[in-house]
């Protein structure tokens, strides 16, 4: 029963963000159409880029022994680098529909870079991820193992050059579509400031709440509350002064980051860039880990070991999409201050508020809850002699006979999809938000 309630979990989180997703659909043309495919294509292959090779790829190999990460990565990367190749192929086609020849320079030149981007990933996927995994394997089991060392480093030399040479390109096209968003209206916030930019603030109070110290995280002994403690660190802090930032900037944008020229300047065209980058890196990241890696995983991980890798990953996950959720209200904030900003900018901004907020919520309290739970049931299963294999066939017929085993199911079950709910609500508003960047690209 419960590997079906994980099921119908799971398709009911895609449908529901296929709804979010074409909910701003209605009533748009085709050319709507071609720069929302284009901007969200983009958006998923960058976002994929950072976090499932870059952050995700140095998380797994730090946590999981050295053949089991061969195993997965010959898995995890080849997904990604197709559906990165899929994904620029398709917002270069978009592009290329909306830029209709002849192109101008600038265009051309941007089609171009989205080509090469597109080149490199397939020959990623096609060329230099086999080799890099015949390579490997035939380093495990040559006797002549320095020289295959060789022929691995060399062929994963030339996968990390080609993901180096499509994610520079990626983020090229970034600063081009920067330019192309709709002009910033002069007008200024007409409201006073209540306080100076010399008034001091003391968030220590609030920063022990959210490092962890104070929240009420989850039950346990005070070994684990100073091991939540110890892995929350510095991160956690840094990510509330973001928070408190973005916040500041919501309320008081020209205190914080200065006055603004009619015509925006160049701190303008910084916070497109930077609301850009950070919700293309959201929405690549909670697509890659909600619906394609947490399965890749799964199905070719033994159950006890997926469980301690989700662990590590998850907490990194949700540091980084609740920091660059932070980074885009800040910079959309200061964008459409909210006295001179439209009814349909104010809803924009609740979106990316919304995101932030279910983004710290599973970052706080779910998470951690979650691990714990599954550390308690890891336990249990241990003494069961089950929890090596991969998928949950022996837990299911385990715990039709065990109470214990049961129950920590049914609670692991319950703070699991609280998680998951969070995250597709997240999900959620970052698509909404989507239609309003591409109905802003002037393109």
């Amino acid at each position: 029963m419960y590997v079906h309630s994980v099921r119908w979990l799971e398709m009911l989180q895609l449908l529901l963000a296929v709804f979010v997703l074409l909910a701003g659909g209605p009533g748009l043309g085709t050319t709507a159409a071609a720069k929302a495919v284009h901007l969200l294509c983009f958006a998923t292959s960058w976002g994929v880029t950072v976090w499932a090779i870059l952050v995700g790829g140095v998380i797994m190999f730090l946590n999981l022994p050295t053949h089991a990460m061969g195993r997965l990565r010959g898995k995890v990367f080849q997904a990604c680098f197709a559906l990165n190749a899929a994904c620029t192929a398709a917002s270069a086609a978009a592009f290329a529909w909306l830029h209709r020849p002849p192109w101008p320079p600038a265009e051309r030149r941007q089609l171009a870079v989205l080509l090469v981007a597109a080149g490199f990933d397939l020959a990623n996927l096609l060329i230099f991820t086999p080799r890099t995994l015949e390579n490997a394997q035939a380093a495990r089991s040559s006797s002549t193992l320095a020289a295959e060392n060789a022929r691995f480093c060399v062929a994963h030399g030339f996968s990390a050059v080609a993901l180096i040479i499509s994610a520079a390109g990626l983020f090229s096209h970034f600063c081009y579509l920067s330019r192309k968003i709709g002009q910033i209206s002069p007008k200024k916030p007409t409201f006073s400031i209540p306080f100076s930019p010399t008034t001091s603030f003391p968030p220590s109070r609030h920063l022990l709440l959210v490092s962890g110290r104070r929240f009420p995280l989850a039950a346990g002994t005070l070994g684990d509350q100073r091991e939540r403690e110890r892995v929350m660190g510095w991160a956690t802090r840094f990510l509330a002064a973001v928070c408190f930032f973005a916040a500041g900037v919501v309320f008081a944008p020209d205190v914080l980051l200065g006055a603004r020229s009619g015509g925006g300047g160049g701190a303008a065209t910084a916070a497109k860039v930077a609301h850009l980058l950070c919700f293309a890196t959201s929405w690549g990241a909670a697509l890659w880990a909600t619906f394609i890696g947490g399965i890749i995983m799964f199905k070719n991980l033994p159950r006890h070991q997926f469980g301690n890798l989700q662990g590590k990953l998850f907490p990194a996950y949700f540091m980084l999409i609740s920091a660059c959720a932070a980074v885009s209200v800040a910079a959309f904030a200061y964008l459409h201050p909210w006295k001179t900003a439209s009814t349909v900018e104010r809803y924009q901004l609740g979106f990316l508020l919304a995101a932030l907020g279910f983004d710290l919520s599973n970052l706080l309290v779910f998470t951690p809850m979650t691990i714990e739970m599954m550390k308690k049931r890891h336990k249990i299963e241990r003494d069961l002699s089950i929890g090596e294999e991969v998928g949950w066939s022996k837990n299911v017929q385990v715990a039709k006979n065990n109470p214990t085993l049961a129950a920590i199911n049914k609670k692991f079950g319950m703070i699991h999809g609280l998680s998951s709910l969070a995250n597709i609500m997240s999900f959620g508003s970052l698509a909404m938000h989507s239609w309003y960047l591409a109905s802003k690209l002037e393109m």
